[in-house]
């Protein structure tokens, strides 16, 4: 049984790096976007760079989800001591799971709404 748990810390472990390393990356293009949307050097119009800024806030928004949903699996499976029941832990893993959804999809469509009525 010890070597399924291992097994199974193994595949969390893999999931919270990839939620990190996909985090970390669209913070890096939201930065990107960002400063082409602030850069006084290139000439472009203030809407492109509204929607530059717009995107960037998009791009920042799904990088706080993927770091919440790391850190969900982090503490939830791999930092988790206590032993409480499975229906407790799964309702509580879910609970977290929809906050950071609704919210993102939230932030979300307020950045679509922008970009809608700022195109031409």
């Amino acid at each position: 049984m010890k070597i399924v748990r291992g097994i199974f810390n193994i595949g969390y472990g893999s999931i919270v790096l990839l939620f990190i390393c996909s985090g970390l990356s669209l913070v890096f293009f939201a930065a990107i976007e960002l400063w082409n949307g602030i850069n006084p050097a290139h000439d472009i119009s203030v809407r492109d760079r509204l929607n530059s800024i717009l995107e960037s806030i998009g791009l920042i928004t799904i990088a706080v989800v993927a770091f919440e949903l790391g850190q969900t699996v982090l503490e939830e499976e791999l930092q988790r001591q206590e032993h409480i029941s499975a229906p407790t832990r799964v309702r509580r893993f879910l609970s977290r799971f929809m906050v950071v959804v609704v919210v993102a999809l939230s932030i979300e469509s307020l950045v679509a709404i922008f970009v809608l009525v700022h195109k031409d």
